[in-house]
């Protein structure tokens, strides 16, 4: 009966410390954090292991860093030793493809302009009614967090009964 008593003990022990390690961790966002750094660092060693012709940047965004990729695109060779007729015809492929290039860009442009504006107005709002709901939210889930350790230390003391009855 002791033994059964100190395996009683030994799960509740470990109900506990899963459940206050689970709850620090929501807390704190260590392991979190942790994870998203190791699959960053893991996206970093692929970014080298990457075919060449890709290019990639790092842009600084609003909250941490992103990364921006962008594809290279082929110089427009002109055959020098070529008539002079298929040079002109080249280039005029050359400056059609260009244009295109910019209708694109600028396409890309307008829809950026007419996109809407954030204002501070709008965050503080927004912000001051994700903090209201959150606050609701935390309570209960630190609660069910906290919960697995409570259920630990009851089959915890259960074990420890056990371990005394025998």
């Amino acid at each position: 009966m002791e033994t059964i008593g100190s395996a009683v003990e030994l799960v509740g022990t470990l109900i506990t410390g899963c459940g206050l390690v689970y709850a620090w961790n929501r807390l704190t966002g260590r392991f979190t954090r942790l994870r998203v750094g190791l699959a960053k660092l893991g996206a970093q060693v692929k970014g080298k292991l990457v075919a060449p012709g890709a290019i990639e940047a790092r842009a600084i965004t609003i909250g941490g860093e992103g990364t921006l990729t962008a594809s290279a695109r082929a110089v427009y060779p002109v055959n020098s030793s070529a008539p002079l007729e298929d040079k002109v015809a080249r280039l005029i492929e050359i400056v059609n493809a260009l244009r295109a290039d910019i209708d694109a860009t600028n396409a890309r442009i307008d829809v950026v302009r007419d996109s809407p504006v954030v204002t501070i107005e709008t965050v503080g709002s927004a912000v001051a009614e994700a903090v209201s709901g959150l606050e609701v939210v935390q309570a209960s889930t630190a609660l069910r967090d906290l919960g697995w350790a409570m259920f630990g230390i009851l089959v915890t003391a259960v074990g420890i009964v056990l371990g005394m009855v025998a």
